[in-house]
């Protein structure tokens, strides 16, 4: 509509599949029990590779989901510096980014090796680690995430138009 302004790039991510991840800093595998998961705030931010700087702040979610033993989001691309228009020409030019979660664990279970327990509607086997009580603080697009099964994209309809995301189209 003439005289509105441009809405932002929208984003939608698979944020957490559910199943065992290797985070720096743990020995053996974390998984996150969704069940158990509280999300700090509906509009959480949106990260590069988790730099919780203004230059590295994507955007901010709209709405976050937990279903079928999943974390998905979405939300709007606000950010216009030189690392949050890099992420969109990667996009553009076919990238297919991941996500990343960055919580805080409140609770954790050790399952020994040989032990197993149900998470995420699934069966682990040990040794692993259950972040039974967690909080989730932001979320990040990543070129490769700890849980490989994840996506991050941004809205195609949104990636080429240069008077939108100040991106050229080639």
């Amino acid at each position: 509509v003439a005289g509105e302004a441009p809405k932002n790039p929208k984003f939608t991510l698979a944020a957490y599949n559910g199943g065992p991840m290797q985070v720096g800093g743990w020995r053996w595998p974390v998984v996150v029990d969704l069940q158990g998961l509280r999300v700090a705030a509906q509009k959480l931010p949106i990260y590069t590779n988790h730099e919780q700087t203004v230059e590295c702040l994507l955007g901010q979610t709209g709405l976050i989901s937990i279903a079928e033993g999943r974390l998905s989001a979405e939300g709007d691309v606000t950010g216009r510096s030189p690392t949050c228009m890099a992420v969109m020409e990667h996009s553009k030019n076919g990238f297919e980014w991941q996500a990343s979660i960055g919580a805080s664990v409140d609770q954790n279970e050790y399952i020994a090796d040989g032990k197993s327990a149900v998470v995420n509607g699934r069966s682990v086997s040990g040794p692993v680690n259950i972040a039974r009580k967690s909080t989730l603080g932001e979320i990040s697009f990543v070129a490769l995430g700890a849980d490989t099964s994840t996506s991050a994209k941004i809205a195609a309809s949104f990636i080429g138009r240069a008077a939108h995301t100040g991106l050229e189209d080639s």
